[in-house]
């Protein structure tokens, strides 16, 4: 018997799984994956991970921060919004 996976590092509230978002997590449940850390990125990613975790708690989690690719366009005015995501997560 296998062990249940987990994918701790999954992008999939970015757009570019916006066509197939479905047909992704129905395969990586087929191979095995049974939790999933949704990563958010930036404030609008965040807000879309945690809304994907919801949709299937108990398959998904998501985390809510800023990726050091996006830091130059997070300002310090975005703190209170992200402080409060990070309570959502």
């Amino acid at each position: 018997m296998n062990p249940p996976l987990v994918d701790i590092g999954l992008n999939l509230a970015h757009d570019s799984f916006d066509h197939d978002r479905d047909h992704v997590v129905a395969s990586a449940r087929a191979a095995g994956v049974r939790h999933m850390a949704i990563t958010g990125s930036t404030l609008e990613s965040s807000r879309a991970a945690i809304d994907l975790a919801r949709s299937a708690p108990g398959m998904f989690r998501a985390t809510a921060g800023i990726h050091p690719h996006h830091a130059r366009e997070f300002r310090d005015d975005d703190v209170p919004a992200l402080r409060s995501l990070m309570l959502e997560a």
